[in-house]
């Protein structure tokens, strides 16, 4: 049985990529030159978007506002087939895999532009925890 295909619009916005930018490069710069390139991992951010992971909540059983659990995001993987574009729009199309016996769900996402081209890959894999393991 094929699984279903949960479909957004995406845009990367510079704003977006700077602040990334800075996070991954670990910079203090408070005015730094703006990003002239999209990261390779970049489009993991969009996992934290509210639809997306308002899904990645309920596959895992995480219900809305359960500040009992945090959502961890174990691992990933990332192909890019060509290079994202500062200021265009995607579309973002997200399956999910069977909850295991270890309470860890599989995504796959693929970024196609808006000729429906394949821009980029990505599999990550998802877990919940207790807040108190995730703080100690």
């Amino acid at each position: 049985m094929e699984k279903e295909t949960h479909r957004f619009q995406v845009q990367i916005r510079q704003q977006d990529v700077d602040r990334f930018t800075r996070v991954i490069r670990r910079s203090d710069d408070p005015d730094p030159a703006p990003s002239s390139s999209v990261p390779l991992t970049f489009p993991a951010v969009w996992y934290g978007l509210p639809e997306v992971q308002s899904l990645i909540s309920e596959t895992i059983g995480v219900p809305d506002g359960d500040g009992q659990f945090a959502i961890l995001h174990l691992e990933q993987s990332v192909e890019m087939h060509a290079p994202l574009q500062i200021g265009a729009t995607y579309e973002l199309r997200v399956q999910f895999g069977d909850l295991d016996a270890n309470g860890k769900v599989r995504v796959s996402a693929q970024v196609r532009d808006l000729n429906d081209g394949h821009v980029a890959s990505m599999t990550s894999l998802f877990a919940k925890a207790k807040i108190e393991q995730v703080l100690s």
